[in-house]
């Protein structure tokens, strides 16, 4: 599967890398929202997006918004939030296309489970 990872905590971003590579997943790792939309406004294939809410140059919602139409069908958003963060209305997350919520820190076996019951395309 092609994961993208949002976030701009980089050992976080490691810490998530490192084990779904070696379960066999292609990861691209951004720091940046700017950075991630940039990649996926080119057309790159994802199957799974776990964004980070709050970046240092923008919101996960705000991505979102921005990708509207480049998410492919069938991808999988994820979105984490730190654990004192305020988060979107649920209406607007679902809009949005967000499937799951985590808090922080992410439970590597449950974001892996989400992950990896993402439908796959051709």
């Amino acid at each position: 599967m092609q994961i993208v990872i949002v976030d701009d905590d980089l050992m976080l971003l490691r810490s998530l890398e490192l084990p779904l590579r070696e379960a066999g997943h292609v990861v691209t790792c951004f720091a940046d929202g700017e950075s991630a939309c940039r990649h996926l406004e080119d057309g790159k294939r994802m199957d799974a997006l776990v964004l980070d809410y709050l970046l240092p140059d923008t919101t996960g919602a705000d991505v979102l918004k921005r990708l509207v139409g480049c998410i492919p069908t069938g991808c999988r958003v994820i979105l984490a939030t730190g654990p004192r963060e305020r988060l979107v209305p649920t209406k607007l997350l679902h809009v949005l296309g967000v499937q799951l919520v985590m808090t922080k820190p992410l439970d590597f076996e449950q974001l892996r489970a989400v992950i990896e019951c993402s439908p796959t395309r051709a």
